[in-house]
């Protein structure tokens, strides 16, 4: 699910280009310490990760 996500277009890491084992590495990274999230969607039956705001703690 994260290469997936990481594959999609205008996922952007700034001005560097990633290789995909980075950008899934970093990713997973970020769903460990709380700063993102997996969300599914019912309706559409799809999922997704959103960065979580600062300040605010992610789901469990």
């Amino acid at each position: 699910m994260i290469e997936s996500f990481v594959l999609r277009e205008g996922t952007d890491y700034g001005e560097r280009e990633h290789s995909l084992e980075q950008k899934v590495a970093q990713v997973r990274a970020q769903l460990e310490r709380g700063q993102a999230r997996i969300l599914f969607d019912p309706q559409s039956n799809t999922v997704t990760i959103e960065v979580v705001p600062a300040g605010r703690a992610a789901l469990a």
